[in-house]
């Protein structure tokens, strides 16, 4: 047994956790105090550990993360206090047992009760911020991004169904942001060569192939405001997706995509106490059909993908106490996922002269499964991640319109979109860890997510021009309006070039 277990084993915690606690009487001998205690855990289970006086569950005003550091801590440390009464702990259990000792005795110290050598000498709200280090919230953020990227592929390629509906053909180049609609790259009934009017395969004369293409990009930002289950962060994303589809009969095409995603966020320490980074990149395939009954339409989308993550998770608390040292440990940590998705709905679409307007409605469902994984390099607070499992089911309803301006150099068309969406899915969930060096696997720190939004907006608004020889060029601006602690600024820009 190492002196740090002994000295703590003898002066700290010696007895059981329950309402009744043994406490040696003083004027014993040593020995005579070993042989009470000895006594003691005999007649104990082996599921009654020892406990400090303090009790770190105790500790005043904690959020939900911060709580279920102090309860997952607690058991560690008890767990590994009663290992250490009959045998040696190993290395990296010994620095676990002196890591948790230290928030233990922190709260001893604080409620006037138990030993405390070994506390930081923090305040309450000093203790708070350290179990929030601790605490194991920042991993649930892989399951937000392998939701979002399979969703922003799938606005991908339904922008391009957007498109089809309104008979664009031929290939396409753009850049365009989430959500955006594809109307501008598909202005053949307002085409500055012959009008509107236009089959899918002709404009003015002009036949085209029934085979098309196209190429969509996506850059898209924002920010989240820190809770009290998750973190503060601030996060960046781009998209570039490649398709083809093939217009079977007038009202029929089918086609395939594949779409590279990249995702990034920052955990925000001027909001929240903890600091560091999730990456993700995702490659992700859909296939697509649309049946065209003008003005009617349906459509549906089926993609399958996976992401790769990159997590650094830093801890670092001060310690006011000399003879304790501040912690500062960075953890790295690599997983994956599988997620699928599809959508399926429909549409109504109207004209009225240089006006386009329709309306949509469609189901949305989404299911991402990430695998657990260990991390590295933080020593004794490396932790080891179960499996997670995402479901994400919406319906969205609203409508879109633009207008065409014919000028002499070619067509302004301003345009806006307004979408309402319901989150039927997606409730909280528990992100399950525990410590890596931790001997009784069933000490978990839980970490839990926010409730979803059940309801928000998307609101669009841009201006495409159309030039003569095919040319098209647009700039737009998206936001969504009512997520929880979210803000998403979305601009887009781009070109269409005509092969």
């Amino acid at each position: 047994m190492t002196s740090a277990g002994n000295n703590d084993a003898q002066g700290s915690a010696t007895g059981p956790s329950s309402p009744a606690r043994y406490h040696p009487a003083p004027c014993l001998p040593a020995l005579t105090r070993r042989i009470v205690l000895g006594a003691a855990i005999t007649s104990l289970t082996s599921l009654t550990p020892f406990t400090a006086h303090a009790d770190l569950n105790l500790v005043p005003g904690m959020t939900p993360a911060e709580a279920s550091a102090a309860a997952g801590t607690q058991l560690v440390y008890e767990t590994l206090l009663n290992k250490s009464s009959t045998t040696t702990l190993t290395p990296d259990e010994q620095s676990l047992f002196e890591e948790t000792r230290q928030l233990v005795q922190t709260s001893n110290e604080q409620q006037g009760s138990g030993p405390t050598q070994f506390s930081l000498g923090l305040t309450e709200e000093g203790l708070r911020k350290a179990l929030q280090w601790v605490a194991a919230e920042e991993l649930t953020t892989p399951g937000t991004m392998a939701t979002k990227t399979t969703s922003g592929q799938l606005t991908s390629v339904a922008a391009r169904l957007t498109a089809l509906k309104l008979g664009a053909t031929g290939f396409h180049m753009s850049m365009q942001d989430n959500g955006f609609p594809d109307t501008a790259l598909a202005m053949n009934r307002h085409d500055p060569r012959g009008g509107g009017g236009a089959s899918a395969d002709s404009v003015s004369g002009i036949d085209f192939s029934k085979l098309g293409g196209f190429v969509n990009g996506s850059l898209g930002f924002g920010t989240k405001d820190p809770t009290t289950r998750e973190d503060a962060f601030d996060y960046g994303n781009s998209n570039l997706t490649f398709g083809a589809d093939y217009r079977v009969t007038d009202k029929a095409v089918f086609g395939a995509a594949l779409g590279y995603t990249e995702y990034e966020a920052d955990f925000n320490s001027t909001k929240s106490v903890t600091d560091g980074s999730v990456k993700s990149s995702a490659f992700t395939g859909s296939v697509y059909g649309l049946y065209d009954m003008a003005p009617f339409s349906l459509d549906g989308i089926l993609s399958l993908g996976g992401n790769s993550f990159d997590i650094v998770r830093h801890i670092k608390y001060p310690s006011n106490n000399p003879g304790v040292p501040p912690t500062n440990e960075v953890a790295y940590g690599s997983t994956d996922s599988f997620q699928y998705a599809f959508s399926f709905g429909g549409g109504y679409e109207g004209h009225r002269k240089a006006l386009t307007y329709s309306g949509l409605a469609h189901l949305n469902y989404l299911h991402a499964d990430i695998s657990g994984y260990t991390e590295t390099n933080a020593h004794a607070f490396n932790l080891q991640l179960q499996d997670q499992s995402v479901t994400s089911v919406t319906t969205s309803f609203g409508g879109q319109a633009s207008y065409a301006f014919s000028k002499s150099f070619g067509v302004l068309v301003p345009e806006g979109s307004l979408l309402w969406y319901h989150e039927f899915s997606n409730d909280s969930r528990n992100v399950q860890a525990r410590y890596v060096a931790d001997p009784l696997a069933s000490n978990y720190l839980s970490a839990p997510t926010d409730n979803p939004t059940r309801d928000y907006f998307s609101l669009g608004v841009g201006m495409s021009a159309v030039f003569q020889g095919g040319i098209m060029a647009f700039l737009h601006y998206e936001t969504l309006i009512g997520l929880n602690s979210i803000t998403s600024h979305l601009f887009t820009g781009g070109v269409r070039l005509e092969f």
